[in-house]
């Protein structure tokens, strides 16, 4: 997910003419570019009369979606005098990851203000890369993350660091805005070294704070 992968398309046996090949895609979160040198994103293949045996390069970029959940795509061919009995089978790993914490709604993290408290986190599943989790809480600017970043590391068939715990500070400093007593909500967002910040709210779990 978020990463592209070529693969090459030959017609056998080698046809006396040009001929066009369409590819498509059962899912719309797989791009197709048959022509990379082209601008924009080209699904046709063209054999023309000097590449009739030759194989052709295929661009596929896989997007970033908001689920956790590995995907089969089918890559079918088409075309006038094109017969294919298979489609190609495409394997998209995700690379979105939950987070568990230490402590559940119910029981949220008690931090006085200008005092910190203590989340423990660890990863659900493996990924791929590496993730950094930074804590956030839209309801009091003044609560923040007092803590070297916590890089989890994944990797294929599991390797990595990424099942390890991290412990990550909350610290409230300041009235919280007048939030003394209640709960400030604490988001948890997911930085990556390849892809720009992005929060999976759907993803990493929701805990509380309480300014007392």
């Amino acid at each position: 997910e978020g990463r592209s992968k070529t693969f090459s398309v030959q017609l056998k046996p080698t046809p006396g003419h040009p001929r066009t090949v369409t590819l498509t895609s059962n899912n719309p979160d797989i791009t197709i570019d048959a022509d990379p040198d082209q601008e924009g994103e080209q699904s046709t293949l063209t054999f023309t009369q000097d590449k009739l045996g030759k194989p052709l390069s295929v661009k596929l970029t896989a997007k970033h979606d908001d689920d956790s959940k590995h995907e089969k795509v089918a890559i079918t061919f088409t075309g006038d005098g094109i017969k294919t009995y298979e489609s190609a089978a495409i394997a998209v790993i995700d690379d979105d990851v939950g987070l568990n914490l230490s402590r559940a709604d119910e029981r949220a993290l008690k931090v006085g203000e200008r005092s910190s408290g203590i989340f423990v986190l660890r990863l659900k599943t493996d990924h791929i890369g590496s993730r950094t989790p930074a804590l956030a809480a839209p309801d009091c600017k003044d609560v923040a993350a007092d803590s070297s970043p916590l890089d989890f590391t994944g990797g294929d068939r599991g390797s990595g660091d990424w099942s390890g715990r991290r412990e990550m500070a909350a610290v409230i400093d300041g009235q919280c805005g007048g939030l003394a007593g209640r709960k400030a909500q604490v988001d948890l967002e997911y930085h990556s070294a390849r892809d720009r910040p992005e929060q999976f709210s759907a993803l990493a779990d929701r805990r509380t704070a309480h300014a007392d």
